[in-house]
């Protein structure tokens, strides 16, 4: 049966000049339902801040990936809080994950979406309709878009909400055919006077680039002038600007938080974020805006979790609560760097356990595959926390390096950061390495100008040197090799940034598929609580200009 989700008009009152939407709020989240335990936390706080019958919209930017609680988890929980609070209408873009499900998993995915839309949750995406005809295959479940009725100033007004998506880096689905999926999508409620929005917002699961290319492409060829604001996701970082009057919002991951937004007469209202840089992952920063921001950073004071969605994912994920180990040391999460990422903790501690259990001369990581931190020193660490921080279990593979194979993997890596795939990172390695930058601000690039490998003794080693202004490999290191641990994926040149790898010779003397990322990660956490360390493990990365 579905529940009737109609939103209320509210009557007007002498106060309106400051009166956001709805007599409620946007709530945007994004990204959020592979910590389905963070995720869960804040629509507990969103449920306690409308209790008393506000009407509010929550809005989801995409991916129900099931790296860590089950999709049976994520519906039951997303669906009893539709039960729960039928004055909070929910909506939600399909990210590149529904979309990658769409194509390859079509009944699976069709289940879960029936399921949210017969609970009155409103799914949206254009970039389906894409793929609908590319596959030759359809969802009633999922809309193009949808139109809500808001009170703005004490003036109704109907507003349009999308949503697109890219699909495997661009490959399926690339910026233009979004962008022909949402003159498709929006052209017959443009030519439809009765539905014609006052406002667009779209939900756009993009890095900030391909925002920009389709927000162009809107107002110029298009020519739609309304456009109030884009809440994007898929990045992982926080995005503030304002373009020609359309406010572009990228709130807070994995269920860290979530913005709450009014749309006004001068449109998208929201205080500024205070970033250091657009795209910055330092979600603390938000706390300058916690008047109009939940948020959901600490593991060891988490927001309370409503009971119903405490048991619903103690029923489909009980192993999820199986304590792993107690904290020895912090384990803390990268931080921004002058010219990019920095180093980590928790990444520097997962690359030497990889480099001490493989028995190899150094290890690294992709930065990225590190997504969050650990409870503090002397908490309980939990599966939970060990599958938030490390993301995606990869099978452990090794490889054979030259000194000058190091250096063209460590400026890819600086090369690549800026670019779609990297969301500006740059490798975690074990702490037995040091990289020295050069960073040159004007020309905003960074080369690797020398790196340092640790011997049997403890001395540092500096494998490169400048000649004539070129850095090079010195003539004693030139014939020098190393056994590189890594992930599969980083090894095979999982993507484009990482095809140099397919170059680097795997060495024959490792077995392959016998150890994992996690598994060598949670063992290493258990044995640093029986053999605690002196201090958190840090790699270094030192900046010169």
């Amino acid at each position: 049966m579905k529940i009737n989700r109609s939103f209320p008009i509210l009557k007007n009152n002498n106060n309106t000049n400051n009166r956001p939407s709805f007599d409620g709020r946007f709530y945007v989240m994004t990204d959020s339902h592979a910590r389905m335990r963070t995720t869960a936390g804040v629509l507990t706080a969103i449920e306690n801040e409308c209790q008393h019958k506000i009407p509010a919209t929550l809005i989801d930017g995409g991916d129900f990936s099931q790296f860590t609680y089950s999709l049976d988890s994520v519906m039951k929980v997303y669906t009893k809080f539709a039960k729960n609070n039928p004055n909070i209408k929910m909506i939600f873009n399909l990210g590149n994950v529904e979309l990658y499900d769409f194509v390859n998993k079509i009944d699976t995915f069709n289940k879960y979406i029936k399921e949210l839309t017969e609970n009155g949750i409103e799914v949206i995406s254009s970039s389906i309709d894409k793929l609908s005809k590319t596959f030759k295959t359809s969802n009633d479940n999922i809309k193009p878009y949808t139109i809500i009725e808001d009170i703005v100033d004490g003036q109704k007004k109907k507003v349009l909400l999308t949503g697109t998506a890219s699909l495997n880096d661009n490959s399926i689905i690339n910026v233009n055919e979004q962008n022909d999926a949402l003159k498709t999508a929006l052209s017959k409620a443009l030519q439809d006077s009765k539905k014609k929005p006052d406002n667009i917002i779209l939900l756009s699961h993009n890095y900030l680039q391909d925002t920009h290319t389709i927000l162009d492409y809107l107002r110029n060829e298009m020519k739609l002038d309304n456009i109030s604001g884009i809440f994007g996701g898929h990045p992982h970082s926080l995005i503030d600007e304002m373009q020609n009057g359309t406010r572009i919002l990228y709130a807070p991951p994995h269920g860290y938080g979530a913005l709450k937004v009014d749309l006004t007469q001068k449109g998208i209202e929201y205080p500024t974020m205070q970033l250091a840089k657009q795209g910055d992952y330092n979600y603390e920063t938000l706390f300058h805006n916690q008047d109009r921001t939940i948020l959901n950073l600490s593991f060891d004071n988490p927001l309370p979790i409503n009971p119903e969605y405490q048991a619903i994912m103690d029923k489909y994920d009980p192993d999820m609560n199986k304590l792993i180990a107690k904290a020895s040391v912090n384990l803390g999460y990268r931080k921004p760097g002058k010219y990019a990422s920095d180093t980590s903790e928790i990444g520097t501690f997962l690359a030497n356990s990889i480099k001490e259990k493989t028995g190899s001369d150094i290890a690294i990581l992709l930065t990225m595959d590190i997504r969050d931190k650990l409870p503090s020193a002397g908490n309980d660490i939990k599966l939970y926390n060990v599958k938030y921080a490390l993301n995606v279990d990869k099978p452990v593979s090794r490889k054979i390096v030259t000194p000058k194979d190091l250096k063209d993997i460590f400026e890819i890596s600086l090369e690549k950061q800026a670019d779609n795939e990297t969301n500006r990172d740059f490798f975690e390695f074990s702490d037995n390495l040091k990289i020295e930058r050069y960073v040159n601000r004007t020309k905003n690039e960074s080369k690797v100008k020398q790196i340092y490998i640790k011997d049997k003794n403890g001395n540092w080693q500096g494998l490169l040197e400048d000649v004539n202004g070129e850095t090079v490999v010195k003539k004693e290191f030139q014939h020098k090799k190393y056994s590189l641990a890594t992930c599969n994926f980083v090894a095979s040149g999982g993507r484009q940034s990482l095809f140099f790898f397919k170059t680097i010779p795997y060495d024959p003397k490792f077995q392959e598929n016998r150890l994992t990322t996690e598994g060598i990660f949670i063992e290493a956490l258990k044995d640093a609580e029986k053999h605690p360390l002196e201090k958190s493990p840090k790699s270094q990365i030192i900046d010169t200009e």
